[in-house]
């Protein structure tokens, strides 16, 4: 199961959707700060939930060296997961003040805005790393024990976490870039 949740800038999105219509002659250009200016610090609460199952292995060995040391060897496979699940929004439902005549243009635009920040089914495909461990105990008499073990996790497989939707267009991309 997974849960992420994050802010958006809806006054940025509404911001490009002022300047789309700018650029289409759909709204005036010098009623564009005007309009920008009414979503000024909106944003838009999102969370993606989703689960799936994956299956990995793992193998070991224990060498018993002696009555007092043991080594050991262990290796936990990746595992791939395709999550699906579903992201929701919460939309703001009404922008700042705005003149009368202004307010239909705001509310076409928050439209539109609203419609490319829809609730929906989305998918995350991730490959969770492997794993390798060496360790190494020794009793060095009833009251003294040592142990060790050092152990390898392979992060640069997570490069990114790449949310898209149902239809097949992203939604979010989170540069990762482990190591």
């Amino acid at each position: 199961k997974a849960e992420l949740s994050n802010h958006v800038n809806y006054a940025a999105a509404f911001a490009q959707g002022v300047g789309a219509g700018v650029a289409a002659g759909q709204i005036p250009a010098p009623v564009a700060p005007t309009l920008i200016g009414s979503a000024a610090g909106l944003e838009s609460p999102a969370r993606v939930n989703g689960n799936d199952s994956g299956w990995g292995w793992n193998v070991g060995i224990l060498w018993q060296a002696t009555d007092q040391t043991r080594y050991g060897v262990a290796y936990r496979s990746k595992i791939k997961y395709n999550v699906r699940g579903s992201v929701n929004f919460d939309n703001p439902s009404a922008l700042g003040v705005l003149p009368p005549t202004l307010a239909p243009v705001g509310a076409a635009v928050m439209a539109g805005v609203n419609a490319a920040l829809a609730s929906g089914d989305v998918k995350l495909d991730i490959e969770m790393p492997d794993t390798a461990n060496v360790s190494a105990f020794h009793q060095f008499n009833n009251k003294w024990d040592l142990m060790a073990d050092l152990q390898y996790t392979g992060w640069s497989t997570i490069k990114q976490l790449q949310i898209v939707r149902s239809s097949g267009s992203i939604l979010s991309t989170t540069p990762e870039n482990f190591r």
